[in-house]
């Protein structure tokens, strides 16, 4: 009788020892699909895609730390929006001349892609006149806030 209760007792604290942590399956959470910053100034704006886990879209725009509006948008909005960044992307770090200065780099934006990071260069004027373009034309298409 000892032995069974012995052994109970072993398997017990063997399966409460042995449990793995729980898994955080919170929905709320977000993941960004892409993100634009001008890092140049100390209150530059900020431009991101975010969806979340039930396949919902957020349009992220702030101007200054106390202005930032956020949109919910459609899937099809949010992928047509997705692939002209792509293409914004593409162009400026593929397809554009590279600096021919040899002068350091003074960031002026940050370009994020799924991960892919891109530092535009305050020299770099048609990449910077490009992007500015892309993000006129989206606050104006989402009625994002009016300041820039």
């Amino acid at each position: 009788m000892k032995n069974i209760f012995t052994l109970f007792i072993i398997t017990f604290c063997m399966q409460v020892l042995g449990q793995e942590k729980t898994e955080n399956r919170d929905l709320r959470t977000k993941k960004m699909i892409f993100q634009m910053k001008d890092v140049g100034k100390k209150d530059g704006w900020s431009f991101s895609l975010h969806a979340s886990m039930q396949g919902e879209y957020y349009l992220h725009y702030s101007h200054t730390e106390n202005s930032e509006d956020i949109k919910k948008i459609g899937q099809s909005k949010a992928q047509a929006l997705d692939g002209e960044f792509v293409d914004v992307f593409i162009h400026s770090k593929y397809l554009m001349k590279e600096r021919v200065s040899k002068k350091k780099c003074t960031k002026k934006m940050y370009l994020n892609l799924r991960g892919e990071e891109q530092d535009i260069c305050s020299d770099e004027l048609k990449k910077i006149d490009k992007i500015e373009k892309f993000l006129t034309e989206k606050k104006k298409d989402f009625s994002l806030l009016s300041k820039k």
